[in-house]
């Protein structure tokens, strides 16, 4: 499993994103969605007309401290 954050040309399309995987989050501002996919939809996410770009999402950690 992959969490992704999307940049997305209209919101109200969303629902149709729920193909792919499950929507985590939706901007209520900017045109912004997080969701959480399956590792093998990630190239046809990439390819969907909705979708302008594909971040994944991922765990940082912190810097020991010397």
């Amino acid at each position: 499993m992959k969490r992704v954050l999307l940049r997305v040309r209209d919101k109200n399309q969303v629902s149709l994103l729920s193909d792919y995987g499950s929507v985590t989050y939706v901007s209520p501002v900017i045109n912004l969605v997080g969701m959480t996919i399956e590792d093998d939809k990630l190239y046809m996410l990439q390819s969907d007309q909705n979708v302008l770009q594909v971040d994944i999402v991922e765990d940082g950690s912190f810097l020991a401290q010397v």
